[in-house]
């Protein structure tokens, strides 16, 4: 579990003038000893503690519930809440990148069907194209050929 002697907590947003809680706001958390590590900094450890998985919503997580089940202090609510706050965070950019990678798959794919139906129309056009190239030449070297035979038959 996070504690207030390892991490600072200096958002503005968090206690107010009085020092009571406030919800809401971004959250700036920065170890006092940047070379310090718990075993409870890991993101698995974590889900270990409360055994979820990734996958779930947060409220198949429990919502806002602590890790051990015995959150009666001010800094292990503050814990519970900044990580709640985080998972609802990851779980939202998550959702949001799911929808972006969608959009972005059936663009592709409208843009793949047009350019096919075009690609198809082109090549209609250069065979018909080619038949009227392949008509033009036989008239011309029919007409050649009758240019030719009337000239000797003079």
């Amino acid at each position: 579990m996070l504690s207030n002697d390892k991490f600072r907590w200096t958002s503005r947003e968090l206690t107010g003038t009085s020092g009571d809680i406030m919800e809401g706001g971004p959250l700036n958390l920065s170890k006092t000893n940047p070379s310090e590590t718990s075993e409870s900094d890991s993101l698995e450890n974590m889900r270990k503690d409360r055994e979820i998985s990734p996958n779930q919503s947060i409220s198949d997580r429990g919502g806002s519930s602590g890790f051990n089940g015995s959150n009666t202090s001010a800094s292990s609510d503050q814990s519970t809440t900044a990580v709640t706050k985080i998972i609802n965070l990851i779980d939202m950019a998550s959702d949001h990148f799911k929808q972006q990678r969608d959009s972005l798959r059936r663009e592709k794919g409208d843009e793949v069907d047009f350019l096919r139906n075009q690609l198809k129309g082109s090549l209609i056009d250069e065979h018909k194209l080619r038949q009227q190239l392949d008509a033009e030449r036989k008239k011309s070297s029919e007409l050649s050929y009758d240019i030719v035979r009337k000239r000797m038959e003079r």
